[in-house]
């Protein structure tokens, strides 16, 4: 691919919360998003910016399909949501199941399912997670134990392969959101002062596409799509008062450690 196309970067931004301050600093500009801090204006380009009235099907679209398109010329592809804690970043990879909302990452799924040079479809999932930086585990969370919603008993590895982690086979799109439901409910998630379901780990979603050699050989053609949940930055301002009263100390500095890591792991 063209090198210029090759990396694209979007922003999308979501609405206020009805207990988040009504005060935003933040304006969209066509595709530039516009950050006033005092007098002090920064302007930030995308490629496209979605306004709080976008739907997930239609960052699917603008973002997901050219890259499913290369997917099916054999190509590989990443796709990373990566932002502050609670702006909407598993909502728009994931969805929200229980508002019936489907998220990039299933519609993914399911619109591979329907190719017909798409011969099988697999996917994997891995969360990286620690409450110290020299010890980052990662959790196959397709993994039985790791069902479990004790962290305590859930299992990582310090030196796990992707490679290595066990790969669910999807056969059609009810069981593409099912298997995603299920690893998603393996992962570390838990409340903070800015996000009542903020995820502690960075979590890797591995599509595997097999497709019919294109010269007619018995070989396989197979392309990797990835997407990268990643866990929100965290500043102290996620542990508002009212959030700190909540919960007790030991509670309180685990989600300090944990912030710890994500900021670490994403810079």
């Amino acid at each position: 691919m063209p090198k210029e196309t090759s990396l694209q970067i979007y922003a999308r931004v979501r609405g206020l919360m009805p207990w988040e301050p009504k005060k935003v600093s933040l304006k969209v500009v066509g595709k530039t998003v516009q950050n006033k801090a005092g007098k002090i204006v920064n302007e930030y380009d995308f490629k496209a910016v979605f306004k709080p009235n976008s739907t997930n099907e239609q960052c699917f679209q603008t973002i997901a399909m050219p890259m499913i398109a290369n997917i099916l010329k054999g190509f590989n592809a990443i796709l990373i949501a990566y932002g502050q804690t609670g702006s909407g970043k598993t909502f728009s990879m994931l969805g929200k199941p229980k508002l019936n909302i489907v998220g990039i990452l299933p519609m993914t799924l399911a619109y591979l399912i329907k190719q017909k040079s798409v011969t099988k479809l697999e996917i994997s999932a891995v969360e990286a997670f620690g409450h110290h930086v020299a010890k980052i585990e990662l959790f196959d969370l397709y993994f039985p134990h790791n069902q479990t919603p004790t962290w305590g008993e859930k299992k990582g590895n310090t030196g796990q392969e992707m490679h290595k982690a066990i790969r669910k086979k999807v056969e059609n799109m009810d069981e593409a959101y099912s298997l995603i439901r299920y690893a998603h409910a393996a992962s570390h998630f838990a409340p903070t002062g800015k996000n009542p379901e903020s995820s502690r780990g960075h979590v890797t979603f591995v599509a595997k596409v097999y497709q019919d050699a294109p010269d007619g050989s018995n070989n396989d053609l197979i392309s990797f799509f990835l997407f990268l949940d990643c866990a929100g930055s965290e500043g102290e301002t996620a542990f508002t008062p009212d959030f700190i009263a909540s919960v007790d100390k030991t509670t309180l500095m685990a989600r300090r450690l944990e912030a710890g890591c994500i900021n670490t792991g994403l810079s």
